[in-house]
């Protein structure tokens, strides 16, 4: 079963947590449920195409077990803070018109996440917004589809790309573009997101007024 619920993080951050869950009879193999949920996950993670999901289908994560009656049940849990699953929860739970009996459980799991799970979450949906500036800019820029791979800045933090460096092709990307003087085309990555593109000067400039 898949689950998505509203969370309100320590911070004050809003975000989800994706739940998927399977119950276990008795004499049911743990690791057959596992390989289910992961499985379960991943297609989800393709349907819904966030960013947090997908990284969490590809890594061997720890499930955890709780009991239900009868049935022992595997959970797997995500935090996410991308603005669509959000709108999606609200959408899903407004429709639900009462809570989930297991969005409690979900919103406890959440509470006790450590700074380096809500980091990793955050980073996620920041690189899920670059991904969509980069799909516009590689439509009628060149130097950008020329120098990125589509979906680098999500690989980045999943899978990677083998012989992709996102470092030098930031530097080679804003060098060109100051050469070109569209300085404008490099801060087009970083909309939408609070990531300092003076973070990633061109060679042999610190800032745009260093040119």
């Amino acid at each position: 079963m898949s689950l998505i619920t509203t969370v309100t993080l320590p911070e004050g951050t809003p975000g989800v947590v994706h739940t998927e869950s399977l119950g276990r009879g008795e004499g049911e193999n743990r690791a057959d449920l596992v390989a289910t949920l992961l499985h379960n996950l991943a297609v989800e993670s393709e349907a819904s195409g966030c960013a947090a999901l997908r990284a969490t289908a590809t890594a061997q994560m720890k499930v955890t077990f709780r009991q239900d009656g009868p049935w022992e049940v595997g959970e797997i849990h995500v935090l996410c803070v991308d603005e669509r699953c959000r709108a999606e929860a609200e959408q899903y739970e407004k429709e639900l018109g009462e809570e989930h009996p297991n969005a409690p459980v979900a919103r406890a799991w959440a509470a006790g996440t450590d700074e380096y799970t809500r980091d990793l979450a955050h980073e996620l949906a920041t690189a899920t917004v670059m991904d969509a500036n980069l799909a516009r800019l590689r439509e009628d820029d060149p130097d950008a589809e020329r120098i990125f791979p589509a979906g680098c800045f999500t690989a980045e933090l999943t899978a990677g790309i083998a012989g992709f460096n996102l470092g030098y092709a930031l530097e080679e990307y804003g060098t060109a573009k100051r050469d070109e003087d569209r300085w404008d085309r490099f801060g087009a990555l970083f909309v939408g997101t609070d990531v300092r593109q003076d973070r990633f000067p061109p060679a042999g400039a610190a800032t745009e007024a260093a040119r």
